[in-house]
């Protein structure tokens, strides 16, 4: 294990380590009187934070976990459920006032719709969301003849 690993475990071992000492604390001048009560509040909102802190040090300090993919996606995602929920909305609102009525048949109509939309709707957002200068994998036996070493390479 490099020892950049190393430090980036340290930082999430340590927010771990805070919470059974911390809980202890925070119950124990739970039950004191007055101010120690205040202290054993602010101890349970330290141990609260620790392990959320030390994830986020470590992620933003040596670059853990790709940071950048799990961003990209987590948006992506998040525009894909307000656009279909806008979508599923906009439609069972339509079709009551086709229908005049609240009908289970647009309703299941509206829901086929929406789920008909998903992939599509993900691939363009995904593509748009993704980083610039990403470039998609490819498959490796596929690059060889195109560098023109086909021959020297055993795959």
């Amino acid at each position: 294990m490099p020892a950049r690993d190393g430090r980036q475990l340290k930082w999430l071992l340590g927010g771990f380590a805070t919470i059974p000492v911390g809980l202890v604390l925070a119950i124990a001048l739970g039950h004191a009187p007055g101010f120690w009560r205040t202290i054993g509040n602010v101890v349970g909102l330290v141990v609260f934070l620790a392990v959320p802190v030390s994830m986020g040090v470590a992620i933003l300090k040596y670059r853990l976990y790709d940071i950048d993919r799990v961003l990209s996606r987590t948006l992506a995602y998040a525009i894909v459920t307000g656009l279909l929920i806008g979508v599923y909305a906009g439609l069972v609102l339509l079709a009551q006032q086709v229908f005049r009525f609240s009908s289970p048949v647009a309703v299941a109509a509206s829901t086929l719709a929406a789920a008909a939309l998903f992939n599509p709707v993900r691939r363009r957002v995904q593509h748009a969301v993704s980083t610039p200068g990403t470039v998609p994998p490819r498959i490796p036996t596929l690059a060889i003849p195109s560098c023109g070493i086909a021959d020297s390479v055993v795959v």
